[in-house]
């Protein structure tokens, strides 16, 4: 570049009429001017991209997916213990009574029986003293 096109360039950008490639070109030519310090400042200023930048994105954008696949996984553990502990508590109730089979209920029929005939007799062989809604005071004959 001439100094010309340097002078009209510094002219637009002084008004701000200058595009991205326009500023890079001045920063590159002005940045070794002792007179132009802000363009040595900007050269100075501006950030390089970093090395492996590419790979580190990709590892970051990895771990990313294996945390949430991890989330996942925990959830879904969490969610089926929660659904087996809940199934086991829901077919074995332990309010539920169980169901008493045949012989079960014919052997508690004859406990009651011997019991009523047993209270009975104990009856016959005594007398009331007293009766209220909540006692019974026996004697014995």
């Amino acid at each position: 570049m001439n100094q010309e096109e340097i002078k009209k360039l510094l002219e637009l950008y002084e008004q701000g009429l200058t595009s991205s490639e326009q500023e890079a070109m001045l920063t590159e030519h002005l940045a070794k001017d002792e007179e132009h310090l802000w363009f040595k400042f900007l050269k100075h200023r501006k950030k390089q991209k970093p090395k492996n930048i590419e790979n580190q994105i990709w590892t970051a954008i990895q771990n990313e997916e294996k945390q949430k696949s991890r989330f996942i996984l925990r959830a879904l553990s969490v969610a089926a213990s929660a659904a087996i502990i809940i199934s086991v508590l829901w077919i074995t109730d332990p309010l539920k009574p169980r169901e008493m089979s045949y012989e079960e209920k014919v052997a508690v029929l004859e406990e009651v029986q011997l019991m009523i005939s047993a209270s009975q007799k104990a009856e016959l062989n005594n007398i009331i003293i007293y009766e209220d809604e909540t006692i019974i005071i026996y004697t014995e004959k």
